[in-house]
């Protein structure tokens, strides 16, 4: 029985069984690398999918309007990504575009995006550091108006004005949505910031 063991032992092949060693261990690594790859490809798809409608999002759409007035000289304003926001139902929605960053521009797509036409008209805008405005300012008469508690070392108060020929669109949008798109649209680009905001129509 004794020789019988000797016999199978000394007849091992040692060669085979460093090729089965080495072919283990290799099988492990390439598990190892193919699970590292598996891994790889799972989170890539993840930022894709991630990434992909953010970008789409955030990518400004340029559009082909005329964005030359009197109240504004294009010349003097760079070009830069502003979001303008109109009406969805009452609710308010907003899309990322790059335009000469002029009040006016800014009016000319916000009219656009919430189907108003040319027959309203920017009047201009003007502001105040807030803790100079006098009562005369206060009594001026307007159609809308957004108070902010934003904090900040210097406050202003804006005014804005437009057309009375807004209000024929008023059964077609609500009218405070609308004026809080307008308000968004032509103030939050700006460096600095409004305790209060007052449209005005002439």
């Amino acid at each position: 029985m004794n020789n019988l063991i000797i016999d199978g032992i000394t007849n091992i092949d040692i060669e085979l069984i460093e090729k089965y060693w080495i072919y283990k261990h290799q099988f492990q690594r390439r598990r190892k690398r193919n699970f590292k790859w598996l891994i790889s490809a799972v989170a890539a798809c993840l930022i894709l999918s991630i990434c992909i409608p953010t970008v789409i999002i955030y990518t400004p759409v340029e559009y082909d309007l005329e964005y030359d007035s009197p109240h504004s000289n294009l010349a003097a304003w760079g070009k830069r990504n502003i979001w303008v926001y109109y009406t969805n139902g009452t609710d308010l929605d907003r899309e990322r575009v790059r335009l000469p960053c002029s009040p006016y521009s800014r009016f000319v797509v916000w009219k656009h995006l919430n189907n108003i036409g040319d027959d309203v008209e920017y009047l201009g805008s003007n502001y105040k550091q807030t803790e100079e405005i006098e009562a005369s300012d206060l009594e001026r008469k307007y159609d809308f108006h957004l108070h902010s508690n934003k904090k900040a070392k210097k406050l202003y108060t804006k005014w804005i004005s437009i057309s009375k020929d807004i209000e024929s669109y008023f059964s077609q949008h609500d009218k405070d949505t609308l004026m809080l798109s307008l308000v968004r649209t032509l103030t939050e680009s700006d460096k600095i910031v409004y305790s209060d905001i007052y449209v005005i129509f002439e």
